[in-house]
């Protein structure tokens, strides 16, 4: 944090002597601006001439993706440019990130910051995190529509192994944060960790169990553990600050207040995790099993299309700026139907109103699951938190909801 790199600039907005107020940007943000000076520049000095000149809004697809899953706060001119990016993605020229979202379905529709983070984003991600030859920048400045098929076609592949080892992970993982009393924080690490997924895992029993996280992947020839932190929303609390405190077992850290990673050698994980439970528990930091925190109550007659006029105005939505949560209270499943990846597509409904609502990977044993019989509909009634969105298909829209929670009514 305190020494800078032995450089003949060092362009960070974090650094301490940096007056731009941008340290919300991210490195693809940084990089943006850096594009932004170089131009002015080299305008000024008659190196670039106005035939020469770009338009630095062909760049904001870029600054979407980078700003967006980086998970910097979404204020100020990131809030901004990301609106704007979104409809630069909407419309990119760029012949690969076009063909994923024609294979995605989400080609030739207004996109929002979910899209990026949920649907777009993990399949690049999970190149670089697998491993297998092929990296986003090669989706990014690929020209030929041919070779871009092809690659789309490998990210795909790739994405089901992300998913698989993903899976197998988040098991393993659940069953070593329980296996032993939780404290203020969870830190557990496994040989059979792939260091791409560890972040996913990490965000995964953050969410879970509402406490500070840092899952690690063991290398057993070299006795490293590599790792990856995520930390609870609302809390106020850094990764960065306690992998400080912490600093005298680590090899190195880096990266966001509420994402980072780390690396440290196997003998240190004992005394690692103590300095962790150590700087925690002086912020008093509870074990919370899915906490229920939400905007408003709402009924399914209420979270209507119309309403959803006047919602979207609202967005984007991302770090800081979270999409709104309606709890509904006292709604019956009347539908529901498995989709691969142990997801699953509900309709909720009440006082005749019905609504199709997607469940992302409910654990396993989960209580709601019991609820559902053979036909599809459930014996009893459920109180769901949900994030309302558009669903686009063969170029109409209609409603539908994000489950963020759900358990069966009191």
């Amino acid at each position: 944090k305190e020494k800078l790199p032995d450089a003949i600039a060092v362009v960070n907005p974090n650094r301490g002597n940096c007056e731009s107020g941008l340290g919300h940007l991210c490195g693809t943000g940084v990089a943006f601006y850096l594009v932004l000076a170089l131009k002015r520049a080299l305008l000024e000095q008659g190196i670039l001439t106005p035939e020469q000149n770009f338009d630095p809004k062909l760049l904001l697809d870029v600054f979407v993706i980078g700003t967006v899953t980086d998970m910097v706060p979404l204020i100020d001119e990131n809030r901004v440019l990301v609106k704007h990016g979104l409809v630069q993605l909407a419309q990119t020229k760029r012949p690969g990130l076009r063909v994923l979202m024609q294979a995605l379905g989400i080609w030739g529709q207004p996109l929002t910051s979910s899209d990026v983070a949920i649907r777009f984003a993990p399949k690049l991600n999970a190149l670089s995190r697998m491993e297998m030859g092929i990296q986003p920048i090669d989706l990014y400045i690929v020209e030929d529509e041919k070779k871009a098929q092809a690659l789309v076609e490998s990210v795909l592949s790739n994405n089901q192994d992300r998913q698989a080892s993903q899976k197998s992970a988040e098991a393993e993982a659940l069953a070593l944060v329980q296996a032993e009393p939780i404290g203020s924080s969870i830190f557990v690490y496994s040989k059979n960790f792939h260091r791409g997924v560890i972040g996913l895992v990490a965000t995964r029993l953050c969410q879970e169990f509402g406490l500070p996280t840092y899952v690690g992947s063991l290398n057993e020839e070299e006795g490293m553990i590599v790792g990856s932190a995520r930390m609870p929303d609302g809390r106020g609390l850094s990764a960065l600050d306690a992998m400080e405190f912490a600093g005298d077992a680590l090899k190195q850290f880096g990266g966001h207040a509420a994402a980072a990673g780390f690396e440290l050698k196997l003998e240190n994980a004992g005394p690692f995790k103590q300095r962790l439970e150590e700087f925690f528990s002086k912020k008093l930091i509870q074990a919370q099993s899915r906490v229920w925190l939400f905007d408003a109550e709402a009924t399914l007659d209420e979270l209507s299309p119309s309403f959803m006029t006047w919602y979207e105005h609202l967005s984007p939505f991302g770090v800081q700026f979270q999409a709104p949560v309606f709890c509904l209270r006292g709604v019956k499943i009347t539908q529901v139907k498995e989709l691969r990846g142990g997801h699953y597509r509900l309709t909720l409904g009440d006082n005749g109103i019905t609504r199709t609502a997607l469940w992302f990977s409910p654990a396993k044993g989960h209580p709601v699951l019991s609820l559902l019989s053979g036909s599809g509909a459930s014996s009893g009634r459920v109180d769901v938190l949900v994030e309302p969105q558009w669903n686009y298909f063969n170029g109409s829209r209609s409603l539908q909801f994000l489950i963020q929670d759900i358990r069966i009514s009191s």
